[in-house]
């Protein structure tokens, strides 16, 4: 991944929001206050700075580079000094050549990596490859390189502070701890507890959500129930389900970008039931559902549709645990009448209906248009048939 080398002069000339878009590029923050243009600026030029020195020696004379069809083998990239970053996320990581076990070392600025041929040509996107000729000096140690790889398992793309051990991590980060994960600022919100440690994660100033950490050394997030190797996979997986949920309540919703000034400084809007109200304080725009600050109008739009989202994500799991306490008492075609175990009422569910808000006869469903704690336990109460259909043909 490479970027354009900025002037001072050019940098001094940009706009604070250019110069943010650019430092975000290039995975930088700034020290002290955010709101500073300065600040900024020192940031991107002492990141320029020093990725400029470390390649100083190989751009000297000029190299070729690999490609899929001139692949390097692992001795020229090593020769070379061949660096890459697998999926444009985490560190850069520089090949040095191979170990007596047969293994691909890379270093990623502190420590010494290994990993097998097949991952390295995986993670350089076929750019690296084995040598034509197998060299017979070097045996290789089957039982050797299985234990490297699952050693490798859980460390591998990770920085120091996010290394773990098997046992309870010595090395834990501090709260308000940052770690930039390409375009994604992750700022330590938790340490112990049910999770060894908890990321809150930015993205353009706007919190997209968390990733957790659990005394297993694997990661999880907000949005899903699945776990992850590394952090990298599970920002990535939570901003792409972030998006995917605000398109579809953008689809279902039109009324999501729709807000109305009631009073100066001050917009409002129901967004799928909920009440969102934002205000400029100061200069900086906030939202009632976050504690996000934003410097812009149509960021804390952005921001205010992701909270929406979380809020949304919270009750539908609130309501799928509620739904288990709800019993099905009868079942005619499309119809189904449930009751609650705490107050005995019963409702009509019509999952099928076309129109959302007729498909169960609570307030929650006819005003709102939400699926309901009764919509997810006929749901519920259908999967299990359905599989027994299944067997029974």
């Amino acid at each position: 991944m490479t970027h354009p080398i900025y002037t001072l002069q050019q940098l001094q000339e940009l706009k604070l929001g250019e110069i943010k878009a650019i430092a975000s590029r290039m995975g930088v923050a700034p020290e002290g206050d955010k709101r500073n243009k300065d600040n900024w600026v020192s940031a991107i030029v002492k990141r320029q700075n020093s990725q400029t020195q470390k390649i100083a020696t190989a751009t000297q004379a000029p190299q070729l580079q690999p490609t899929r069809e001139n692949p390097f083998t692992v001795e020229e990239a090593a020769k070379s000094g061949y660096v890459f970053s697998w999926a444009g996320v985490g560190n850069f990581l520089t090949i040095k050549g191979c170990n007596e076990q047969g293994m691909v070392v890379v270093n990623d600025g502190c420590d010494d990596l290994c990993f097998t041929i097949q991952r390295i040509e995986l993670m350089t996107y076929g750019e690296v490859v084995a040598k034509p000729q197998q060299n017979d000096e070097i045996v290789v140690d089957e039982q050797a390189v299985a234990q490297v790889e699952l050693d490798q398992y859980i460390e591998e793309q990770a920085d120091d502070y996010l290394f773990h051990d098997e046992q309870q991590p010595a090395n834990l980060p501090q709260i308000g701890d940052t770690h930039f994960i390409s375009d994604f600022l992750l700022r330590c919100a938790q340490v112990g507890g049910d999770y060894a440690t908890v990321w809150d994660v930015y993205k353009d100033d706007s919190l997209l959500g968390e990733v957790r950490m659990g005394w297993d050394t694997f990661w999880s997030h907000t949005m899903t129930l699945g776990t992850f190797a590394t952090p990298q996979e599970a920002v990535i997986d939570l901003y792409e389900s972030l998006q995917a949920l605000l398109e579809e309540q953008r689809i279902q919703s039109e009324e999501a970008i729709a807000f109305e000034k009631v009073a100066d400084n001050r917009w409002e809007s129901t967004v799928n039931g909920i009440l969102v109200r934002i205000t400029l304080e100061d200069g900086e725009y906030r939202c009632n559902l976050s504690d996000a600050v934003f410097a812009d109008y149509d960021g804390v739009i952005v921001g205010a549709l992701v909270a929406v989202a979380r809020v949304q994500e919270k009750r539908l799991s609130e309501r799928t645990e509620r739904a288990n306490t709800i019993q099905v008492l009868e079942h005619r075609d499309d119809k189904f009448v449930v009751q609650g175990s705490d107050n005995k009422s019963r409702y009509t569910v019509r999952p099928k209906h076309l129109d959302p808000n007729q498909r169960c006869e609570c307030a929650d469903c006819r005003h709102r248009g939400s699926k309901c704690k009764h919509q997810i336990a006929v749901e519920n109460f259908l999967n299990p048939n359905l599989e027994k259909e299944l067997l029974a043909a």
